[in-house]
């Protein structure tokens, strides 16, 4: 029970950091989603690869800004690996 207070202590801003991104980015995605199937004619497909590529760079931006402490690595590096690991849960789910 020490380990984990001293762990929330340690790192539970951090954690709501997180949690709070990728609320927005949940957001982002759905909502995004669903305003493109209702008012454009865009096909779902389309949508959500839409949808899903907004959320990504959004919560992309609002790590590098607010969440991730290594700002010095090169943007365009930390991007693609942002983008990689995005796509890759997104390959998980779809199975």
């Amino acid at each position: 029970m020490e380990r984990l207070r001293l762990f929330v202590k340690n790192h539970g801003l951090t954690a709501c950091k997180y949690s709070l991104v990728g609320l927005s980015g949940c957001v982002i995605d759905v909502g995004g989603f669903a305003l493109l199937i209702a008012y454009t004619p865009v096909n779902r497909f389309l949508a959500a690869s839409m949808s899903f590529t907004a959320a990504v760079i959004s919560n992309y931006t609002w790590h590098r800004l607010w969440t991730f402490k290594q700002r010095h690595l090169p943007m365009a590096r930390q991007f693609i690996k942002f983008v990689l690991v995005s796509v890759g849960g997104l390959l998980l789910n779809l199975l």
